[in-house]
Parts: structure tokens; C-alpha cells; sequence
């Protein structure tokens, strides 16, 4: 067998194969809840494996027909429409779904099954086991018309796996479902705002990207029919297979985009220019051979540029990461939005050396609770090394900013012109903390890296208390004392900390004088209330305090110190002083007196060290 699986696939194999049974997934149980998590169906759904469902089941067809599924009680009509775009791009097809996979047992069959799907940034092994949810007998969802193909409905639930349940799918789109397959960036272009525009994009389009589909939205309009005048379906995203100018006898020259239906049907488009159209007897027999008109299966037929524009159709443009054009760079990030706390969100450098329009894409991991996304791009007058600080957001207005969405996938084209740029993700709402992956797709070379602040101590911690006092000053003290004192000359821990409080300004300690810094420190960056400091400000007050501290510190530290409601109090303050304080000492001690056998950079060793 041909090496094309991961080592989860294989180990499971080896071990079902050994024990003589079928495997059953322990994370995506045959149960209810990995059908419906929140409503409670009428039914009962009994699992059944293919080999219970058809006598010569098969995983993938050998033959070369076309695709045709039942969508099954969701009518997930977009998830149908990504498998038919799938199906068609088989190296696509054959890196999502491995080869090699069968329901034979000299094949190896024990009941599990792989799939590479897209998700958070990288390619992902899913493993299914294939108990399939049935009523009275029948698959209930996504499954292939010919009764025998298990590939769609065993996709399905490797998706559904994914998000929780099966139930989760309702809520998905085409553009993730075209992501997550393809691994690409997908981008929704209204034609009708840019007709001229929109076919020269598309022409360069179909000359350097894996797919490039388009589909009639009318979700705005009441009583929305199945389909338009001219038989196209709507809600279905046809494959643009080229862009194609024709020369006729009467007109001249007219634009021609060529579709074919995604799930390779047979088109039901009655409009000019369709396949058996009379259309095509303006056009000269050399330019039909040049078009290979006779080369058109039942599924394809053509469109003249201006009916499209008037169908309301709108292209979705999916970028292949198997474009050599393309400069793919990601990152994973956490999120934050604040006024004052804008400049702490991940911040990226990106340097372009030529003009160029770029592609950015920002993706979230959040299925159930999707946070409101978007970036931010300003101007650099050059190149920085460090992360850039609150004043500069407030003095300079920004290049770009992005629509901001919940959805799963957020893209945006921008021109760049030869230069320096800083990049923050956000997202909308303030105080909220995500992972995020960030691509940049790039005609030309751009160089791309996350800014970040080199950990250091930026002005004293300790701060020196003034000299001794004289004995007026003391008495003054002395006079504080004795009204929170009891007759026995004695105060207790309650009444000490309000003397700390009342003498703190003028005392001669070390450390009290230290402390009473931190606390103004602190306090000047609790402005919701007194006492309580958010979690995404911890920064800034350390900054205060002397530490420049880099993300991945701050991050230790707040998992430390941070409570459940996602604040510090002054006591988890000073604490988190402290120990950086300690952290930094044994640093400067030991750092010129380490072997060899263990050497470390400042970053490493207070990360190791605050986890202590």
C-alpha cells in the first residue's frame, strides 16, 4: 500500500488488525448528541456501516461519471457544492481524501477511514470510523444517488467531527466548505459593481488558481424562486471553466464565460448560447474548433458576459496553495480590541519591494462562538524591530482597515506600494482572546514576521527610599500610629495596612517606597475600577514599573496571576513584580558564570522561570 496516510491512520490499522475487529471512534461516538446537540429529533437513528447498507459497497467509483448526491435531511446544498468542486480537481481529491481506502478486507478494511481537511492553519488528519446514522434503513444525510459511494457520506462526517456534530453543518457556508477543502484563500467578488473589471480578473484568475466558481444570490429578495428565467439553479456555485471572447457574423464580438454544474448534472439552462443553442450558428466553424464547442459534456454550457452580470451573479474565487505565484506566510495569534489597548494585538511587518495587490487572510479556530474579526494596516517611513507602542496609533491614521466579521474566514484585497507596513489583527468587541492564522498572498516578494519587544529592564524596580528623618518627621508618623493604635502600643494586620497607606509617601524603606510606586503604577491602569486591572493591560503597568516584557512573557505571567474573570488584583501585581524581580537577578548572576551544558537567552529563562 502506498504511503499516503498519516501515522494515526496507521497505528489504528495495525492495532484493529491485530484484535480481529472494526474500529469505533471514542471522540465521535455513534450516539445522538454527534447527530444533534441542541435540538431533540423525533427519531431515533440506528448506525449502520456501508457493508450493511449495500452488497458491493465502494469507497470512490472507478468510473468517470458524474458526481450526483442526495443532500439529505439538512439540504446542505452548499456542503454538496464544495465535494462537486472537490471531485473535479482530482489531485485535490486524492490529497483530501487518500487513495488507497477500501471496504475490502485484503485491502485491510477495519472499519476506519482519513481525511486531510484545512482547519486552523494547517492540513489536518481526520479519522472516522464509518457507522453511518440511518432511519428505517436509509442514510439521512449527504450520500451518493448510486447507492454504493461512501466517500461523500463518510466526508460529511469527518466535517461534522469537526464541529461537534452533524446538526453544526446547518450553520456552515461555501466559502469555508471551500477552504477547508482546498486549503486555499476564497474570495467573494460582486460582478456588478465592476463588470469590465470583473472579467479581467477572472481571465487572470483562471490562469493561476485551482478554482474559480460563481453563484446567483438572491438572499435579499422575498419569494426567492429555485431558479431564473434562463434554468439557472440558485444557491449553486457553477465552475468557471474559461473566459472565452467569440467572434460572430452578425453581432461581432461577444464575451462568452463557459459553466459547468458543480455536481457534473445535466444543465438545465434554456438561455443563448447553451449547448444545443442556435446561437452557435453566428459563430464561423474555425472559431467553434478553436472553443472545442464539441468537447462541451451535458453538465457545461455558456453565458454572454452581460446576462451574467444581470443574474446577479457573484464570483468566488478560491486561491490554491499549489500556485508557485503565491507567497503563503501564517501565524498563529490572539486577539484583542481596545482603545487604549489597540497597540497590544499581534503586530506583522511586512515589507513589499514592488507595487503589488495582495490577497490577506485571517482565520479563526472558533467554530460555536465565532468572534467579530478583522485587521489593520498603517505606513511605516521604515523598517522597526520592535513592537510598536500606543503613541504611535494615536498620532498616525491608518492605511486600510477591513470589514470586520464573525465569520470563520476573513479576506481582503489592498494595493501596496514598495515600502514598510505594520499589520494588527483584531477583533471587534474589547477583552476577547483567540487563535488566529494570518496568510499573505503575494504576486511579488514580500517579506512578512511578527514584531515583538526583546525583554529588558528599562528603568530601576527598587527604588531607593530618601535619607533618614529628622524628629519632627517621625513624630508626625508617631502621632498616625498611636490613633490606629489599641492601649497595649499594638495594631493588627488591618490597621497596619492603612498606616503603610497614610505614611507610604514620605517612609525610608526600600521596599515600602518600591511598593507604593508599583501601586500608583498599578492604578493608573485600572480605570474601570479602582483595585480590579484587566488582564490585557498588565503590560502597559509593568512597562510602568520598568519591565518590557515580550508576548510570550506576558502570556506566562497572566496565566499565573490572571483570575477567573480574566482581572489582576494588587496583590497578583506585586507578586508578578516580584518574581520577574528574581527572575532577572538569577539571570544577571548566572549568566556569565553558565557552562556549557545548558545556555539560555534572557526570553527562555524567564519564561522557564516565571512557571516555576
Amino acid at each position: 500500500m502506498t504511503k499516503t496516510f498519516f501515522h494515526g491512520y496507521e497505528k489504528i490499522v495495525k492495532q484493529c488488525t491485530a484484535r480481529s475487529q472494526l474500529w469505533e471512534d471514542p471522540e465521535f461516538p455513534a450516539v445522538q448528541s454527534s447527530v444533534f446537540y441542541h435540538q431533540t429529533p423525533p427519531f431515533e437513528f440506528v448506525w449502520k456501516r456501508p457493508k450493511e447498507l449495500s452488497t458491493d459497497a465502494v469507497f470512490v467509483s472507478s468510473s468517470e461519471r458524474h458526481l450526483g448526491l442526495n443532500e439529505g435531511k439538512f439540504g446542505d446544498q452548499w456542503l454538496m457544492s464544495c465535494m462537486g468542486c472537490l471531485h473535479r480537481i482530482k489531485s485535490l481529491f486524492n490529497h483530501v481524501i487518500p487513495p488507497n481506502q477500501s471496504f475490502q478486507d485484503e485491502d485491510g478494511y477495519c472499519g476506519v477511514f482519513c481525511f486531510r481537511i484545512w482547519w486552523c492553519g494547517r492540513w489536518k488528519e481526520v479519522l472516522v470510523d464509518d457507522r453511518l446514522p440511518t432511519v428505517n434503513g436509509k442514510l439521512v444525510f449527504i450520500h451518493s444517488q448510486s447507492s454504493n459511494e461512501f466517500w461523500p457520506s463518510l466526508l460529511e462526517k469527518a466535517y461534522a467531527k469537526l464541529h461537534g456534530s452533524y446538526e453544526a453543518l446547518k450553520y456552515g457556508t461555501t466559502y469555508d466548505g471551500l477552504a477547508d477543502f482546498t486549503g486555499g484563500i476564497v474570495e467573494a467578488v460582486n460582478l456588478r459593481q465592476d463588470p469590465t473589471g470583473s472579467s479581467q480578473r477572472i481571465s487572470k484568475l483562471l490562469k493561476m488558481t485551482s478554482v474559480v466558481t460563481c453563484t446567483v444570490d438572491l438572499q435579499t429578495r422575498k419569494n426567492q424562486p429555485e431558479r431564473l428565467a434562463n434554468g439557472i439553479s440558485i444557491g449553486v456555485n457553477y465552475r468557471v471553466c474559461a473566459l472565452e471572447k467569440v467572434e460572430t457574423f452578425n453581432v461581432g464580438m461577444v464575451q462568452l464565460i463557459c459553466l459547468q454544474h458543480p455536481l457534473g448534472l445535466g444543465t438545465d439552462y434554456i438561455g443563448m448560447w447553451s449547448r444545443d443553442s442556435s446561437s452557435w450558428t453566428e459563430v464561423p466553424t474555425q472559431e467553434q474548433d478553436r472553443l472545442r464547442l464539441h468537447r462541451l459534456n451535458p453538465s457545461q454550457f455558456c453565458l454572454v458576459g452581460n446576462e451574467l452580470i444581470c443574474g446577479d451573479l457573484s464570483s468566488i474565487m478560491v486561491y490554491g496553495n499549489e500556485v508557485s505565484l503565491l507567497v503563503d506566510a501564517r501565524i498563529t495569534l490572539s486577539l484583542y480590541a481596545l482603545a487604549d489597548s489597540f497597540h497590544i494585538n499581534p503586530q506583522l511587518l511586512i515589507i513589499c519591494e514592488d507595487p503589488d495587490d495582495v490577497i490577506i487572510s485571517l482565520s479563526q479556530g472558533s467554530i460555536m462562538e465565532p468572534k467579530v474579526i478583522g485587521f489593520t494596516i498603517y505606513t511605516l517611513s521604515k523598517p522597526v524591530t520592535n513592537a510598536l507602542g500606543q503613541e504611535f496609533f494615536r498620532k498616525h491614521k491608518s492605511l486600510f482597515t477591513s470589514q470586520y466579521t464573525n465569520s470563520r474566514h476573513l479576506n481582503n484585497s489592498c494595493h501596496l506600494a514598495p515600502g514598510s507596513y505594520v499589520l494588527l489583527p483584531t477583533t471587534f468587541d474589547p477583552g476577547q482572546e483567540a487563535s488566529f492564522v494570518l496568510r499573505i498572498y503575494s504576486h511579488r516578494t514580500v517579506k512578512f514576521r511578527p514584531l515583538d519587544i526583546q525583554p529588558a529592564v528599562v528603568s530601576p524596580v527598587i527604588l531607593q527610599a530618601p535619607g533618614p528623618l529628622g524628629g519632627k518627621e517621625f513624630d508626625q508618623y508617631e502621632a498616625v500610629f498611636l490613633q490606629l493604635a489599641d492601649e497595649h502600643r499594638s495594631v493588627n494586620a488591618f490597621e497596619l495596612q492603612e498606616l503603610l497607606e497614610a505614611c507610604l509617601p514620605n517612609d525610608f524603606k526600600d521596599f515600602l517606597v518600591s511598593l507604593k510606586f508599583w501601586q500608583n503604577a498599578f492604578r493608573s491602569h485600572t480605570k474601570e475600577k479602582l483595585g480590579i486591572l484587566r488582564a490585557e493591560r498588565l503590560r502597559d503597568a509593568l512597562l510602568d514599573v520598568g519591565y518590557q516584557l515580550s508576548s510570550d512573557i506576558i502570556s506566562v505571567l497572566i496565566l499565573r496571576y490572571m483570575r477567573k474573570d480574566g482581572t489582576l488584583r494588587f496583590g497578583d501585581f506585586v507578586s508578578a513584580v516580584l518574581h520577574l524581580s528574581i527572575a532577572f537577578r538569577l539571570f544577571e548572576k548566572k549568566s556569565s558564570t553558565m557552562t556549557s551544558n545548558m545556555k539560555l537567552g534572557l526570553a527562555e529563562w524567564l519564561s522557564l522561570a516565571l512557571k516555576c
